[in-house]
């Protein structure tokens, strides 16, 4: 008895060590998003902050492993915050990111008149971060084709509670809505599930479009198809989204996205 016990110890051990490690490799195969907005209140701080983006942040970020950065602006109203875009492969990689750009002698040379600046002239307002993990149907950021006049739209889908943001993320991956955004022009660069950040429960996600006149055709194409009318006349996905929030943004010259 007391061998077919250790046995059974045994035989459960090594499958919840095997689950725990194919579990590990699947959300390994998700990247983690951090997206940053830098609070600004002048053009002369924008421009700065730009400049340092360019010749100084985005290289050391790439140093520091962070393969593609994205940097956007506002497309409308005055268009002074910044938006970056930044992909992890995990989340230690995400939290090594500090030290290694604190090691980094170029950049911290480099850099110094906005990463030494003083609270009398300070380089941004605040700086708002959310840190996200992909979601299954979409586990990699999708880096469009570069052209002028891009548009990118960024929205934010909040939930009024745990169920509903579950259920919303289901319709997206599992559900069919992003296979129909696929199909009908919605080109997605990331759907995010938020693991911090403001306004939570919540999911985030980007979609770029050639222009404007691309933007609202796609929009208008999705809205009237009839696989959209099933899928949002499902019980389980009625009612999941209690906010949403969109911006409109172009990428900088410099961004990598």
């Amino acid at each position: 008895m007391k061998r077919r016990n250790f046995t059974l110890a045994a035989t459960l051990a090594m499958t919840a060590a095997a689950n725990s490690t194919r579990a590990q490799q699947r959300a390994g195969d998700k990247q983690i998003f951090e997206l940053r907005r830098y609070r600004l209140d002048s053009a002369e701080k924008q421009q700065a902050l730009e400049a340092f983006f360019r010749d100084v942040e985005i290289p050391a970020l790439n140093r520091a492993g962070v393969p593609t950065v994205g940097v956007f602006k506002e497309r409308e109203g005055d268009g002074l915050d910044l938006y970056l875009l930044l992909p992890f492969a995990t989340l230690d990689a995400f939290a090594a990111l500090t030290e290694r750009l604190a090691a980094d002698a170029i950049y911290r040379a480099e850099g110094a008149a906005i990463l030494d600046a003083g609270k009398k002239d300070p380089p941004y307002l605040r700086i708002e971060s959310a840190l996200m993990e992909a979601f299954d149907r979409l586990p990699r950021l999708v880096v469009p084709e570069k052209k002028a006049g891009r548009v990118y739209e960024l929205r934010q889908y909040e939930s009024a509670s745990f169920t509903d943001a579950m259920n919303k993320i289901e319709m997206f991956n599992g559900g069919g809505e992003i296979d129909l955004f696929l199909e009908t022009g919605l080109d997605p660069v990331f759907f995010g599930r938020s693991l911090a950040g403001a306004k939570l429960p919540n999911l985030t996600y980007m979609l770029s479009f050639d222009d404007m006149a691309a933007h609202d055709a796609n929009w208008s194409a999705f809205g009237k198809h009839p696989e959209w009318n099933r899928i949002k006349a499902i019980p389980k996905y009625k009612g999941t989204v209690s906010n949403i929030t969109k911006t409109f943004l172009t990428a900088t010259p410099y961004s990598q996205i």
